[in-house]
């Protein structure tokens, strides 16, 4: 929801009419924008939109629908934004058959589309063995980091590592935990957010003493940045990373598995890579990141990924200029 949400504020700063439609409860979210809940067999004419932006499975599923039911309008741009490497994403969530048909599901969906927006050139060759390159264009996020809060470091004299994520098994939380039986006693590590695995994931971490720290969902995570000395990406396969690039802002030594699409952006003078899945090289690369002092060549990388570029180059993708993406 946050790129959304950074979509709108950009389109609308540059003078465009922005209307969200949203199949589930989200009024607790302020979108700067109207707002409208909708079915997927509500008769919603998508013909009065220049463009129409789809994020997930839900929502293509509804242009799909829409499609079946009436002709395709001639002066609307149907896009959407592949967030993950869709393969990896529902195995790792559904199980290899179910995973396999959903992702077979997912990409005829995507390409009921005009454009299908990647986030990374690895993943626009990764999808171009199922779509048109035609439709492929790369785009990737950012985030107006300017906003966040610029907390003071809090003094402490354990190692604190941290990490925030959805807590599903492709995110590798299980791996970082497993790093904590190599690293120091005096290491603490705090995981933010919630999913399907925090169960397991707290039942893993029992004998480790109460040095790590389940927090729950938070409303601002980045406001924890501050107390972490490494923050840790331990996914198996990402899209793109916010979360990285909030750590970024603050400086932080960021230790990420070395995975498609992450080089493409960040080199081994701002992040610190681990073979993903490896505890023990985790925990060795957690110790090595302490003394790396990336964090500054990072948070100079991550203004690259500004939500202006984001929106300057969505705007360009809606108007068909492929010049003007950067």
């Amino acid at each position: 929801m946050n790129v959304v949400k950074a979509l709108i504020r950009e389109m609308t700063k540059r003078g465009n009419v922005c209307t969200l439609l949203y199949l589930e409860d989200r009024e607790e979210i302020d979108f700067g924008c109207e707002k409208k809940r909708i079915g997927y067999w509500d008769d919603i004419n998508l013909a009065a939109f220049d463009v129409v932006h789809t994020h997930g499975i839900k929502p293509m599923w509804f242009v799909y629908l829409y499609l079946l039911r009436h002709r395709r309008p001639k002066h609307t741009r149907f896009v959407t934004t592949l967030h993950s490497f869709i393969g990896e994403d529902f195995r790792w969530k559904y199980g290899r058959w179910k995973g396999w048909l959903l992702s077979k599901c997912f990409l005829h969906l995507a390409n009921c589309h005009d454009v299908a927006i990647t986030l990374s050139d690895v993943a626009t060759q990764y999808y171009s063995r199922w779509i048109p390159k035609k439709k492929l264009m790369r785009c990737y996020h950012g985030m107006d980091l300017e906003a966040r809060e610029d907390n003071c470091s809090e003094e402490h004299q354990n190692l604190v590592v941290g990490t925030y994520c959805a807590l599903e098994r492709i995110k590798g939380v299980d791996v970082l935990i497993k790093a904590m039986d190599y690293l120091p006693e005096n290491t603490q590590l705090m995981v933010i957010g919630n999913g399907s695995e925090r169960s397991r994931l707290e039942a893993q971490s029992e004998h480790l003493g109460g040095r790590v720290t389940f927090m729950g969902d938070q409303l601002e995570p980045y406001r924890f940045l501050p107390s972490f000395d490494v923050f840790v990406v331990a996914s198996y396969s990402e899209g793109f990373c916010l979360a990285l690039l909030e750590a970024a802002h603050y400086g932080k030594e960021v230790v990420c598995s070395d995975i498609p699409g992450m080089r493409e952006k960040f080199s081994d003078e701002e992040v610190t890579y681990f073979e993903a899945g490896n505890e023990e090289d985790l925990a060795h690369k957690i110790l090595l990141a302490q003394g790396a002092h990336h964090g500054d060549n990072l948070k100079r990388r991550a203004q690259f990924f500004s939500e202006e570029s984001m929106g300057q180059n969505h705007l360009a993708i809606y108007r068909e200029d492929k010049s003007l993406i950067k």
